[in-house]
């Protein structure tokens, strides 16, 4: 039976069903089924009534929790307390970035590499999060790969002063707009 319970309380169907295979299927319409209920006492009716809202209800929770487990589960998994960790250290790094970067170069739009020392980028990084050179590497490769930023001879360069700001930007906007909860570091 599917659609019992708005028979007795007239609320909305609480689920669909879509046949597997060819079915026979009878239609029962309200006005038939209010016929059907003259024949039966008023407190049987009420009663179910009762229990078709206590059974909507029941589903709604349990509808709202399995959400909220799913997104605990999604929060904890190693590949998510990855990506908030290197975003942590992707925020430090634009710290450092942004206070001790230097322009270089002549370019047609003004410098060529905005330039960070490396040892000094992994020296600030590291007392606030507890990163080490290998840490920091592999997001370096990883921001090299986007195209974001790149390391060269002890130094840490971009084409521009925001690009690992606006990366940075993009990540949050993800991670708002998915299932994932916020981030605060």
């Amino acid at each position: 039976m599917i659609g019992e319970m708005a028979l007795f309380d007239s609320q909305p169907r609480s689920a669909s069903v879509k046949a597997s295979q060819r079915s026979d299927v009878t239609h029962i319409t309200q006005a038939d089924f209010n016929k059907l209920m003259k024949q039966i006492p008023k407190w049987f009716t009420a009663l179910m009534g009762t229990l078709s809202n206590r059974l909507r209800t029941t589903n709604h929770k349990v509808q709202e929790l399995t959400e909220k487990i799913e997104a605990i589960h999604m929060s904890n998994s190693p590949e998510v307390l990855a990506l908030k960790r290197s975003l942590a250290i992707l925020k430090v790094t634009n710290e450092v970035w942004q206070a001790k970067g230097e322009k270089t170069g002549k370019a047609s739009r003004g410098y060529k590499h905005f330039v960070v020392d490396k040892a000094s980028a992994i020296s600030h990084i590291s007392k606030k999060m507890q990163i080490n050179a290998k840490e920091l590497t592999l997001i370096m490769q990883g921001l090299e790969k986007a195209k974001i930023a790149f390391e060269r001879g002890g130094k840490l360069l971009s084409n521009h002063k925001s690009n690992i700001t606006r990366f940075i930007g993009f990540l949050e906007r993800y991670l708002d707009n998915s299932k994932y909860p916020s981030i605060h570091y």
